[in-house]
Order: structure tokens, then sequence, then C-alpha cells
């Protein structure tokens, strides 16, 4: 399960900067559901919000059969600490990218993608 950042521009500045990338299969909300509204983007997206807030909270990839999870969402910690950065080729100029994480000039690539690390 995937850890990484996604730093893009427009119109993805929407997204929490912070997205966990899990395989659909592995995923489970507890509760909550029925706060959940979602809306099909294109045939292989389709975006959860939450109908109270508003906030982004998941896009789900039919294709490839994963959900990316906004981080921000979440009250606690993550267990896993951010592994790479996704679409940095769209980064907005005015961040840097201050580590040394991999990084993914678009979608992230699953088998360059590094090895779990849990936080600590």
């Amino acid at each position: 399960m995937p850890s990484g950042n996604t730093t893009t521009d427009a119109p993805a500045r929407i997204r929490s900067a912070a997205t966990r990338y899990d395989s659909k299969a592995d995923f489970r909300l507890l509760k909550g559901a029925e706060s959940i509204k979602h809306y099909a983007k294109n045939a292989n997206t389709m975006l959860g919000f939450c109908s109270v807030c508003g906030s982004s909270l998941h896009a789900a990839k039919t294709q490839r059969e994963m959900i990316n999870l906004r981080l921000g969402t979440l009250r606690d910690t993550p267990s896993l600490a951010p592994q790479a950065h996704a679409f940095v080729g769209s980064k907005v100029p005015w961040y840097d990218i201050g580590d040394d994480l991999v990084q993914f000039e678009g979608a992230p690539v699953p088998s360059q993608w590094p090895s779990p690390s849990s936080r600590t």
C-alpha cells in the first residue's frame, strides 16, 4: 500500500497533497458511507466527496483496481511515511521538494515504486 505526495497544479490543486494508493480489494470503509457522494470524472475514475463539507475523500481508479485516499481526511496519523512524489512534472512552481524521495513526472509506475517504510 504505497503512500506518497501528489504535487500538481490546476485543476488538481483541489487534491490533498498527500495521497495513499491502495488496492480496492484491501480498502474498507468502516462508517460514514451514507455521507459520501460519488461523481464519475470519466470512465476510469470515480471521485468520492463528503456530502456535508465537500471535502475530496478518494478517487477510485477502475482500470487499475486502485483507490487513491486523501490522507488529509484521516483523523489518525498514517502508519506509512511518504515513499515518493507523483506528478512532479506539473507541480506548482513555488513548491520545492526538500527530500530525496523518488519522483515521478506523472503517474506512479508500480514496478518502480519504493518499498514501504513504517512511520516511527
